[in-house]
This record gives C-alpha cells, structure tokens and sequence, in this order.
C-alpha cells in the first residue's frame, strides 16, 4: 500500500503493491506449450491480434479499431458450426464468392423480401421442382424472351379456373384483409404500370 509519504509499503502478503499492477504496452507476445505464437500490438487506429503456427506462417489475425473488427485467416478454410441454431445479424450483409456458392438446406427454405428483388444471372437460369406455383399478389404477370416462348405440357389451360383464388401457402390466403387491400390497389396500380392504355382510351383484360 501507499504510505503517508507516497512510499510504496510492503503488502500483507510480501512485496510492493507495485509489482501486481499491470502497466499498458504498446506490444506483447506469449508462446503456448503447443507451439503457437499469440501476437498482440496496439496502434494509433486499431490494435491486432496476430495468432502464428510453429512454424511463423499465420493462422488468424483480428484487428480491432473505430468501425469495429476485422477477421483474417492464414488457411483456406473456415468451418463454422453450432449444434443449434446460428444467427447473423447486421444492418448490411454481403456475401462475395470469387469462385462458386454452394446452398444446402435439409429441409424448407423461406425468404422474406420487405422491398424489390432483383436477380441478375449472366449464364443460364435453372429451375427443378416437384411443382411449380406463381402468384403476383398485386399487379399482372408478364414475360419477356428475345427469342421464342414455348409452352409444352400435357394441358395447356387458359382461364381453366371460373372462379380463382389465391394460392393456400401465400399471405393474401391466410390474412382476408390482406386480399382486400390488394382489390383495392390492383387497378391503381395497373393504371401506374401501364398509362399508355388510359392515353388510348383502351381496357386490359
């Protein structure tokens, strides 16, 4: 303890006070029994976390500043796994791939969109199911090729339902006020999409 002069005093337990107080350093370095290196350095905009095998090559390196962390790992790979639920929350995600992604899901998949989607593929566009069902909630459905259409199937039916109703699975289905709202802004919306027809005077069936 400190004594009336400013001394430092022997401890209860032998020794100055002093020597259990942990001084700031600029850099510092632990070797692990396993061989590994744990490097630590502090800096003027970020401090890091350097993590070195045996033979000096990295194996990871964290660098902490202002805007948060960034991660680096000396190996290509990285495998990430929970025994139950993962989760990844940020206000931006992005996901860069410079070669191939790969998506396994063992069972359901469901996306949820609050804005537009748009998907820009270069190469070709393949889709495989055991059925495939389309609803535009809102406003029509229209395809566009530079080169033909073709339709082939074993019926080929046009207007084939009298009296249509939106599929089960979607949300207009399961919420009634929902499917109102959507009577009520389809024709707006029509007229928005398509002006060039109130212009003629025509109608769209």
């Amino acid at each position: 303890m400190i004594g009336m002069h400013g001394k430092a005093t022997k401890a209860d337990g032998g020794g100055s006070v002093l020597e259990h107080v942990e001084l700031p350093v600029d850099r510092a370095a632990v070797v692990l029994s396993s061989g590994r290196r744990v490097e630590m350095s502090a800096g003027a905009e970020q401090d890091r976390i350097t993590v070195r095998d045996p033979r000096g090559d990295l194996v990871l390196r964290i660098d902490f500043g202002a805007k948060g962390a960034t991660l680096e790992l000396g190996r290509p790979e990285l495998e990430l796994r929970a025994s139950g639920k993962l989760t990844l929350a940020a206000r931006d995600i992005a996901l860069r791939a410079e070669r191939d992604l790969e998506l396994s899901v063992g069972r359901d998949v469901r996306e949820t969109v609050a804005g537009a989607r748009h998907t820009r593929v270069l190469g070709a566009d393949r889709l495989e199911a055991e059925a495939v069902e389309l609803q535009a909630n809102v406003d029509s459905v229209r395809v566009r090729a530079m080169g033909a259409i073709a339709l082939d199937g074993e019926h080929i039916g046009l207007n084939d339902d009298p009296c249509p109703h939106p599929f089960e699975w979607s949300a207009i289905a399961r919420d009634g006020s929902t499917e109102a709202r959507a009577e009520q802004d389809a024709p707006e919306a029509n007229r928005q999409a398509h002006p060039q027809d109130e212009q003629r005077g025509g109608t769209r069936s």
